[in-house]
């Protein structure tokens, strides 16, 4: 992580959020939060030589000068952070860091999507061979999520078997097929309120090959809260995943599962009493588009 991005994280151990960010998605279930005002996305250069493995201090700039506009929002999200570096993905850059005082190892993993989205950016530049828009926008494409760790802190635990089912079609129509959807349905059904799917949001995902949990709020010390959260569903959960994985890979899920009913009934009540209050609305844009906020009660 350069020097810059670590002092600037380090100083906002302490701080707390502003009112008025909230978490959106869209109708394809992509998340997104919305800023009370815009930031500005400089350009990014769209190349980058794999074998590079360390950011030059142009990419640091631009990225700093984006993080910078972010913390007036969003300054307990990126309190402590460390950037990890992806040569392959520099349009979608990666943060992560411990969660303190959780009663388990976890980790707060970061997905920032850098480019411009179709009717959540104002752009001032087209995208060229070289560099991508110069855009204003109140829409950061996030992706966050909070994921047990080994005893070193840093590693998901690899809880998930080979998600692979096989495939559809023959030759070129050949298409692949996985069970991650179904066990993000599976996991997040077990804790969301059944008057009341919370799709698009799914509190609980197969993600990074292990059980991930999105929380919906991440300030004034929801971060443990939301570990305490994770850490009492994967002790449900965890005895049984193969028998989750063999029951899904013939079985598309349903609430109807025995397994499922079996596993939700043993969920500590006070998880399901988290998820209670909150709810999806479905709004459209001004194009027309379907969206979705979510919401406490």
């Amino acid at each position: 992580m350069s020097d810059r991005l670590e002092s600037l994280s380090a100083s906002l151990i302490g701080s707390h959020d502003p009112p008025g960010t909230t978490l959106h998605f869209t109708e394809d279930e992509e998340r997104f939060i919305r800023l009370p005002a815009s930031i500005h996305v400089p350009p990014f250069p769209i190349h980058h030589d794999v074998r590079q493995r360390e950011p030059d201090d142009d990419y640091i700039e631009r990225l700093c000068y984006v993080v910078d506009q972010l913390v007036k929002w969003v300054p307990e999200l990126f309190a402590q952070l460390r950037f990890d570096f992806d040569p392959a993905r520099t349009l979608r850059p990666s943060f992560s860091r411990p969660v303190d005082d959780a009663p388990m190892p976890a980790r707060l993993i970061i997905y920032m999507d850098l480019a411009a989205h179709p009717g959540h950016a104002d752009r001032i530049s087209p995208t060229n061979n070289d560099y991508t828009s110069d855009y204003r926008s109140r829409d950061v494409f996030l992706e966050l999520d909070l994921v047990p760790t080994g005893a070193d802190g840093m590693q998901p635990r690899q809880l998930i078997n080979e998600t692979w089912i096989g495939e559809r079609g023959r030759g070129y129509f050949a298409q692949g097929i996985w069970m991650d959807r179904d066990l993000t349905r599976f996991l997040s059904a077990l804790v969301e309120p059944a008057e009341h799917p919370l799709y698009p949001y799914y509190p609980f995902s197969c993600r990074f090959r292990s059980v991930a949990h999105a929380p919906p709020r991440w300030s004034g010390g929801e971060l443990p809260r939301a570990v305490r959260r994770l850490s009492e569903v994967l002790a449900v959960v965890t005895p049984s995943l193969r028998d989750i994985e063999s029951v899904l890979r013939d079985t598309p899920f349903s609430r109807e599962l025995t397994l499922f009913r079996s596993l939700r009934d043993a969920i500590p009540e006070w998880v399901h009493r988290s998820f209670t209050a909150l709810r999806t609305r479905a709004y459209l844009t001004d194009d027309d588009r379907k969206e979705y906020v979510l919401e406490y009660e």
